[in-house]
């Protein structure tokens, strides 16, 4: 059982203030691990319901390229933690060609 509550998280931002993070990613890292403690206020009981995070974003909409910024945030957390569990980052396709909605006209890009 991994033990995650308010007090670990604000020695993270402690953690990463010291380290000299930028204020905007302290900002983003905190959210993120809040959104951990929001999915497990309990603390992780195993390393299935860990991964069961990435599945919990998901359904909250997240789109995988969010979920995997999100993810890097939290195994920050757990690497501060002393825990040697990661979570695995969601597979993103990279489109080649936008959609043709999203095409200039000649028109467009003459202007």
């Amino acid at each position: 059982m991994l033990d995650i509550n308010l007090a670990s998280l604000d020695a993270f931002i402690k953690h990463l203030r010291e380290q000299e993070y930028s204020p905007a990613t302290i900002t983003k890292y905190a959210h993120d691990v809040r959104a951990l403690l929001q999915y497990a206020p309990e603390g992780i009981k195993d390393k299935e319901h860990l991964n069961g995070f990435r599945a919990y974003l998901e359904e909250q909409g997240y789109s995988g390229a969010s979920v995997n910024s999100m993810l890097g945030a939290v195994n920050c957390f757990l690497a501060f933690l002393g825990s040697d569990w990661r979570l695995k980052y969601v597979r993103v396709q990279r489109r080649a060609f936008l959609p043709a909605d999203r095409e200039l006209t000649r028109q467009e890009y003459e202007i």
